[in-house]
């Protein structure tokens, strides 16, 4: 199954304080447009993204005001990002060996 199609409907793993809607309904893949790996119009791999709600997919690509630093909100995708890439592998949609 495409990751794009199991991000709908998930929790929002941004979570932005004061910014998260937490609604399921809204959450979509959310690409991480950093380090070079994507730009205007230019999306990254999946693998790059994880579930976000509406609006907390919308401050991450700065589409609407955040309350967050950009180093914040950063931290925070990088820790939903992890905790994203841990749940597909727990649920076998992707496979790693063990350290």
């Amino acid at each position: 199954m495409k990751i794009e199609n199991l991000a709908r409907g998930q929790q929002c793993h941004l979570r932005f304080p004061a910014v998260c809607n937490g609604n399921r309904e809204t959450t979509v893949l959310c690409h991480i447009r950093r380090g070079g790996l994507g730009g205007v119009g230019i999306k990254p791999h999946s693998i790059c993204a994880l579930p976000a709600c509406s609006s907390c997919h919308d401050a991450l690509d700065g589409r609407s005001k955040s309350p967050h630093s950009r180093a914040q909100m950063d931290a925070d995708a990088l820790r939903g990002l992890c905790q994203w890439l841990s749940w597909l592998e727990k649920h076998g949609h992707i496979k790693t060996e063990a350290a």
